[in-house]
């Protein structure tokens, strides 16, 4: 289980524009133990930064819960523009069968939006290629169009599955309730 990713804090002042970060993956052990992986990141400085203790560092990045620690992980991949991790991350939460807060709502909405966008995209342009393709290519571009539209499907009936049996269900504001019909 991921805590956290992030800079590794230290106890000093860095004064020399040849200093070097180190940048780590906490995870959680089934023993319960920490477990650091790192690596090496060269950074110059224009100044002096002051960075705070690692135990400091970890207090306030720590996930309070599982819910949070998804948010967060869901933020992360739309930063990281991998749309379709988000979506597992927000589906996470939605099969929690609570009520979405508005940034939730606006994160399930943008991975859902952007995971479709992209295989719309990418059924248009296959579908333009069979008009101006000759017959051998036309064929085969019809089949991945084929293949196109059924992940276009599944991905569909996912969102409207979890929106049905779900999230509109649990909202009991009438906005959200509005806005979530509204996908």
């Amino acid at each position: 289980r991921l805590i956290a990713v992030g800079f590794l804090a230290l106890d000093r002042v860095f004064d020399e524009p040849s200093s070097v970060l180190v940048r780590f993956h906490l995870k959680v052990c089934a023993e319960g133990k920490l477990q650091v992986s790192d690596f090496f990141l060269p950074s110059s400085f224009l100044g002096k930064i002051v960075l705070c203790s690692l135990g400091d560092w970890i207090a306030r990045m720590a996930f309070s819960d599982e819910r949070s620690e998804l948010v967060f992980m869901a933020k992360l991949a739309e930063q990281a523009e991998r749309y379709d991790d988000m979506v597992k991350h927000m589906k996470k939460i939605a099969l929690m069968d609570v009520e979405l807060t508005v940034e939730e709502r606006n994160l399930f909405s943008v991975a859902f939006k952007n995971v479709v966008g992209a295989i719309r995209s990418a059924w248009r342009i296959i579908h333009s290629r069979m008009e101006h393709s000759d017959k051998l290519m036309a064929e085969a571009a019809d089949k991945y169009s084929v293949l196109i539209l059924s992940e276009l499907d599944t991905v569909c009936k996912e969102m409207i599955g979890l929106l049905d049996n779900h999230l509109i269900p649990k909202s009991t504001l009438d906005d959200a309730s509005v806005f979530l019909m509204k996908m």
